[in-house]
């Protein structure tokens, strides 16, 4: 009699489990003076060979159960795209928790752009259910909210215009609620840290969709330069983005003092500079340092919006026409648009996301 055996459970049939299992069995037919054989051939299918037709079934039946309990299989659970960007920009190091724990049990967890595969043994799926409910209830209750909506195509990519403003010398200033990673702008600004090591929320989005071209340039500038301070910005190549370049930006930490405002503004500089060196003429740039940097969102969101009123004042033939400040949450994004209310011009246009 056979037993076929799928390729995700081959490593099963040379466990300890597996061969303790085996053992127990033959040792309780034995007792019954019952021969039994149980064989494996390279992992893909188990031979029973049994006096007793049948027992044979039913040891046919108990491997099987074996197999279903211990055997290696995948659950996936569904989201739609937005509600996975969320989880990693604001979760990641709830995730990465999660998923040291999950490793340690031999469950993997594989966070995908629409889903989250989860595979494992049956106990290990349900271990691996228990740590991510909380972390998916945390996500959609703070979906609510901070009013994230599903993205929808516009001129840019996924996402609107909220609000439109003009500064002193005609140089556009938009809020989007957006994807900024999916943007099809000259260049996108993403959070770095210091080592520009991409690890988490926004900054590990924009490495992981613009491919290995992205991480591969930032170690190499790591290792010839080292570290980057507060303020400091490096650029690379877009890799599979939309985008033409993206300009890896350090904000401040957090701090009670006023030399956060200097920081910031220095680093908003940065950008803009790095992006009128290439005579780029669109750049967005989002919440820097509102995340792991604990940054009041109500502050960076008027620093920002400050820095580049003074870069225009400074450069006002700066090759810049655009500058879009983004967030993926319309409370952010409503943030913003407070902030340049106060700051710019409101434009008689209505808001577009066209490309001019």
């Amino acid at each position: 009699m056979k037993i076929p055996v799928e390729d995700q459970n081959k490593t099963l049939c040379y466990s300890k489990d597996w061969k303790q299992f085996v053992e127990n069995i033959k040792q309780e037919y034995q007792d019954n003076n019952i021969f039994i054989q149980i064989t494996s051939h390279h992992g893909q299918e188990i031979m029973i060979l049994c006096t007793a037709q049948i027992e044979a079934k039913t040891i046919r039946e108990r491997i099987q159960d074996f197999i279903f309990e211990n055997g290696r299989s995948e659950q996936t659970i569904h989201f739609l795209a937005h509600q996975m960007k969320f989880i990693k920009l604001r979760h990641q190091d709830k995730i990465d928790l999660a998923k040291m724990h999950l490793q340690a049990n031999n469950v993997d967890v594989d966070f995908q752009p629409d889903c989250i595969v989860v595979k494992g043994n049956k106990k290990g799926k349900k271990a691996a259910m228990d740590e991510l409910a909380p972390i998916i209830k945390l996500m959609q209750s703070q979906m609510k909210k901070e009013d994230v909506r599903p993205m929808v195509p516009g001129g840019l990519g996924f996402g609107s215009a909220v609000a439109s403003f003009i500064a002193e010398d005609g140089q556009s200033v938009m809020v989007l609620c957006c994807d900024i990673s999916g943007l099809d702008v000259d260049v996108i600004v993403s959070p770095a840290d210091q080592q520009l090591s991409n690890s988490g929320g926004l900054s590990k989005i924009i490495a992981e969709e613009g491919g290995t071209h992205i991480q591969r340039e930032c170690k190499d500038y790591r290792r010839s330069h080292g570290l980057l301070n507060e303020g400091e910005v490096f650029s690379t190549s877009p890799g599979t983005l939309k985008c033409k370049m993206v300009v890896h930006a350090v904000g401040p930490v957090w701090q009670k003092i006023k030399s956060n405002e200097k920081i910031m503004t220095k680093c908003v500089y940065a950008i803009l500079s790095e992006a009128d060196i290439k005579h780029f003429q669109t750049v967005a740039i989002p919440a820097l340092s509102t995340g792991t940097s604990k940054y009041p969102i109500d502050e960076a969101a008027n620093t920002i919006a400050l820095a580049v009123r003074g870069y225009f004042r400074k450069y006002p033939d700066s090759s810049l026409k655009t500058v879009y400040l983004c967030d993926i949450a319309a409370k952010v994004a409503d943030i913003f648009v407070n902030a340049a209310s106060r700051i710019f011009k409101s434009s008689d246009k209505r808001p577009t996301t066209s490309r001019g």
